[in-house]
């Protein structure tokens, strides 16, 4: 059997009304030489029926491990079976634009770019739509961990080296959220990372996403800070800026005893900032109040 030139593994659990258009934008693909690996992780819906409705020898599905939970550890399991030299990954509710891999392969120009990545369309809620684009220094594909907050692409853009992705060691499985950034992080210390400017993936926003679990985010975002502490000693003002997302995640989850700690921890690493001083001494006097500040003007943003 000949062996594709790009293996796509898409995780799946529970996507019945999306995961038909997902995998057909992949099949429909300009660049056709790929092959296609679905993993679904125990679906209780009826995605395994939809699935096997699509005919294309391109296509197979496999089922996770039964101790095999979350996306990372499904996408994982999805590479092993991998032929290929290079992934891709898409999520089984996003839609990938018919030149994306066309458009994208050519950026492995060198052996160094060990990653593609591109910017994507994002479709609200209310259908509104907009693009996480790239600024002009992106393209040249050196990252450095000062930059962590600045790498905003999601899975579906990524095309990276098998090689790479194995080398690493794949996703962190530990994380429910955030994996895909955790991975990046360690990615910069490896080669480049190129972004292709034109969007090539349209993603699609719903309440079920693991992002808006904010107990997933909190115990992720955690577990990064724990793993990564020494790589970030030298940029304070990430490391502020992450225990600050921690702090608030912990607001918002009434994590009372918590949150004081984790602004602390923030101001330690940006003293000049006024807001995390009012944010710390406000958790320390009533973190109620300060939930309830945030809330009402949260709301006032989104009226304007």
């Amino acid at each position: 059997m000949t062996k594709p030139s790009i293996s796509v593994i898409i995780p799946t659990k529970n996507r019945e009304n999306s995961i038909r258009s997902s995998v057909e934008s992949v099949l429909t693909q300009s660049y056709r030489d790929i092959e296609v690996i679905v993993v679904d992780d125990h679906s209780s819906d009826a995605t395994l029926s939809v699935l096997a409705t699509l005919r294309d020898p391109r296509l197979s599905v496999v089922v996770s491990p039964a101790d095999c939970r979350g996306v990372a550890a499904a996408r994982n399991y999805g590479a092993t079976f991998a032929r290929s030299d290079i992934l891709a990954f898409q999520d089984s509710d996003d839609i990938w634009l018919v030149d994306k891999l066309k458009n994208q392969v050519p950026l492995f120009d060198t052996p160094d770019v060990v990653m593609v990545c591109s910017s994507y369309l994002i479709v609200d809620r209310d259908g509104g739509v907009s693009c996480q684009g790239a600024e002009e220094w992106m393209l040249t594909g050196v990252w450095e961990h000062s930059k962590l907050y600045d790498f905003r692409y999601i899975t579906p853009t990524w095309l990276i080296r098998r090689s790479t992705f194995f080398e690493m060691g794949g996703f962190e499985e530990a994380m429910r959220n955030l994996e895909d950034w955790e991975f990046a992080f360690r990615a910069f210390s490896v080669g480049k990372i190129r972004v292709l400017p034109s969007p090539t993936v349209v993603k699609r926003g719903g309440d079920d996403s693991l992002n808006w679990r904010l107990d997933y985010r909190f115990s992720s975002l955690s577990f990064f800070l724990d793993k990564h502490k020494c790589a970030l000693g030298s940029h304070p003002l990430v490391l502020s800026r992450l225990y600050t997302e921690l702090g608030l995640l912990g607001l918002r989850l009434r994590m009372w005893s918590s949150t004081s700690a984790l602004f602390k921890a923030a101001l330690s690493n940006n003293r000049k900032s006024l807001r995390l001083w009012w944010y710390f001494v406000m958790a320390m006097i009533s973190p109620k109040a300060l939930l309830a500040i945030r809330r009402i003007s949260g709301a006032v943003r989104r009226l304007r």
